[in-house]
Parts: C-alpha cells; structure tokens; sequence
C-alpha cells in the first residue's frame, strides 16, 4: 500500500515536472523563430499583407544572390544591372519594388528571354536573393543574295545576269565571350566587294564602367551612276574606261569607340 502510494505521488511530481520544464522552454523557442513561417517561402511576399506587416518597418541585410541559368552569360554582368548587392541594408516593401526593377534592366541587356527575381530564403533579418535566367540563342548567320540593280525590272533589262549579284553572309554574334560582347561580320563578294569586322566590348576595367570597340570596313565599286537619262540611270562601268582596272573606287574606313558608364541609367560613348 505504501509503495503504490509512493509511486503515485512521484508519478504526478514527474508530470508537474516535465509540465514546467516544457512551459519555460516554449517562450525561448517562439523568440527563436523571429519571423513566420511564411518567410520561409522560395516565393516574393506582398507588402500588402498583413503576415508581412510587423516586418515592412525593419531593415534587412542581403546575404547572399544566387544566380542559375547563366550557362555562358558571366555573373558580373548580371549583378551589374541590379541596383542592390550584398551586405546592403534595406527595407523589404522597397527591395520588392527593386526586384522589378532589375528584371526590367535583365530584359534590357538582350541576352536572356526569361528572367525571375525573387527572394530565395530569410536568416533572421538576413534574406538571400535568387535570380533565374533563361539565355537566348545569340549567334545568327544570314545568308546575303542581291542583285544590284536599284529592282528587278532594272535586272531584267540586264538579262537577268547573275554577274550582277553580290551574295555573301552577315554574321551577328552576341555574348561572344559571355561579357554582352557583340561581334558583327559581313563577307560578301560577286559584282562589288563588301567586307566589315566591328565588335563591342562593354567593359575592361573591373569597375564595369569603361567599355571599347572598333569597327573596319572595305567596300568597293565596279560603275557609277553618272546621269539619268529619259527616266533611265546612266552608269560608267570600270571595264569601258582604259586602265581602269577592276574597280572603279575602293573605299576603307574605320572607327575607334570608347564606352563610358557610370551608373545604371546613364551611358555616354565618343567614336573617333
């Protein structure tokens, strides 16, 4: 009898016990976990709700930004489109509205067709950023066939001669190096002769601030129109003149560019 009793009551001791204990845990536990659980979400929050209404007023630090999709796009040359980087302070309705902001400038670049920037997880009052990018295709060649006569009727007078065809092909190349670098190439040849090499190149300083390009080009004329004549062009072909050689002019010309960018919205460039 002693002994039933005598478990009883330590039986309800213990259970007081282990009541207490977890009544005094429960408070440390709830300060732990300083924001909801919706906080926890991959997804952007709205400003507007009220889950989020406790936290518009605090400050948040960006930890870190992470970016996937970029198979051959550098990542410097995306985070040199945001207006935020980390270790920034920032409220969270403002850095929403930066979120917009920096997929519009992303867009603005021409190297991707789908861009997605959203708030990837918080540490407390530490949030990380991710951004997901979909590249585009950035090579084009394009074949080049014309005749050139100013339209088919004035070819047809010609007899249709394929003499008087230029053909070719015009290359644009962008993202070459993965910089939003920018390489232009036409070879064509036939009755004239056109060549052109120009690239661009937005940034070589490590500020990403300075940029350089240059462009060559060669072209070259076998007759000129002289006169008009009974509403029919008159022209001086380079093999009715003696001496004359092939071609009438040869024409080369070429240019230097220097690109200056000192901020997001504000770009300046001198061609020389």
């Amino acid at each position: 009898m002693f002994e039933k009793g005598f478990l009883y009551r330590g039986g309800c001791w213990l259970f007081c016990l282990f009541c207490c204990v977890r009544a005094m845990a429960q408070p440390a536990a709830t300060q732990e976990l300083a924001l909801p659980l919706a906080f926890q979400q991959d997804c952007p929050p709205n400003p507007s709700d009220s889950v989020y209404a406790p936290y518009s007023g605090n400050s948040f630090v960006i930890g870190q930004i992470f970016i996937t999709g970029n198979r051959k796009t550098k990542a410097y040359i995306i985070e040199r489109e945001l207006t935020f980087k980390e270790g920034d302070s920032v409220y969270l309705p403002e850095l929403v509205k930066q979120f917009e902001f920096a997929r519009t400038q992303l867009y603005n670049t021409r190297l991707f067709n789908q861009v997605i920037v959203s708030l990837k997880s918080f540490h407390g009052f530490v949030v990380d950023i991710q951004i997901d990018v979909k590249e585009r295709w950035y090579i084009f060649p394009v074949p080049y066939l014309k005749p050139i006569d100013r339209n088919l009727s004035a070819w047809a007078d010609k007899g249709y001669s394929v003499d008087r065809v230029n053909y070719g092909l015009k290359l644009s190349w962008n993202n070459l190096t993965g910089r939003n670098d920018k390489l232009r190439a036409w070879l064509i040849t036939g009755y004239t002769q056109q060549m052109q090499l120009a690239y661009e190149l937005p940034y070589i300083d490590k500020a990403l601030k300075q940029g350089i390009g240059f462009n060559l080009s060669y072209a070259t004329q076998k007759e000129l129109n002289t006169n008009t004549i009974g509403n029919e062009q008159v022209f001086l072909n380079a093999d009715s003149i003696d001496y004359a050689g092939k071609y009438l002019s040869y024409a080369f010309n070429s240019s230097v560019s220097w690109y200056y960018r000192p901020g997001i919205l504000s770009r300046h460039m001198v061609r020389l």
